[in-house]
């Protein structure tokens, strides 16, 4: 146990190793117990972690039952020292979760809750961190904060590596509005990588309240937004079209902006604004850009 400096840490661990060999050939491994782990307002009560060598390397595996996380390290002895890192949570409790990491946790992020499940991969090298390579496969999410709600509406998956990123069906939904992003960016993915948006602003607002957005913001209108990136990671093509219809903005202490009316296209670099219309107090605002 142990608490001090600018590490206040405490918490009990409890179990064996047992380790033999040579370093060319390690056996052996063990079991630790770490019990009622805390960091400032942050409280973990169990981490079980079993240790396995062997020729092959190094092997940890984590499990936090409280919250539903296992992990898995695997990492070779010896150079370039590769290393494997699985993290996957099982119907983890999002409000059990924001309670473990107290204060470490956004304050706006507090008020979420939920349901969690998916499993996150990645492989490389210490020193060759470029040629990471990842994978995620979400089966679960389930958000609520207050009276809205944002849930996956199939399983989706992603993956990473140095010649691009691929998103596979991910569909969620909040209230009426729909956002999908699906395809690839990188040599390998001629048709980009599309994202749509379909719905209404109304949605989005306690999301981004959340997200530590402006306090007292309130939007609405119809919303119709399709873009897409070609090209590489490094060097992307965007291009896009968004629409609004019925938009309205509020903002404590300002006079509300209603009735916007708005077209934006993206294309080649160039944005253009064939229509934006809205009412602001008495002045009807009417542009072209």
């Amino acid at each position: 146990s142990t608490a001090a400096g600018d590490w206040p840490v405490s918490g009990t661990m409890d179990g064996s190793l047992n380790v033999h060999g040579t370093r060319a050939h390690p056996t052996g491994g063990g079991r630790l117990a770490f019990t009622d782990l805390r960091w400032n307002d942050a409280h973990l009560q169990q981490v079980d972690a079993e240790v396995r060598l062997s020729d092959e390397g190094l092997e940890v595996l984590l499990d936090a039952p409280a919250l539903a996380l296992t992990a898995r390290v695997v990492g070779a002895q010896f150079e370039p020292y590769a290393m494997t890192v699985t993290a996957e949570a099982g119907d983890t409790d999002v409000a059990a979760l924001v309670r473990t990491f107290g204060s470490i946790v956004p304050p706006p992020l507090q008020h979420v809750s939920g349901v969690i499940k998916g499993r996150v991969t990645a492989k490389g090298t210490p020193g060759a961190l470029a040629e990471t390579t990842g994978e995620a496969a979400l089966e679960t999410l389930n958000l609520s904060t207050g009276d809205a709600t944002l849930r996956l509406d199939q399983p989706a998956a992603a993956r990473y590596s140095a010649d691009g990123v691929e998103v596979q069906a991910f569909h969620v939904r909040t209230g009426a509005t729909t956002l999908d992003v699906t395809g690839g960016l990188g040599s390998r993915f001629p048709d980009g990588l599309a994202l749509s948006v379909n719905g209404r602003l109304l949605d989005f607002r306690p999301w981004i309240a959340a997200a530590g957005g402006p306090a007292g913001l309130d939007v609405d209108g119809a919303l119709a937004l399709t873009a897409r990136a070609t090209g590489t990671l490094d060097l992307p093509a965007v291009s896009g079209e968004a629409q609004l219809t019925g938009g309205r903005l509020s903002w404590p202490g300002y006079p509300d902006v209603t009735g916007a009316t708005a077209t934006l296209t993206l294309r080649d670099g160039l944005l253009d604004l064939p229509v934006i219309q809205a009412r602001w107090q008495e002045a009807m605002l009417d542009g072209r850009g």
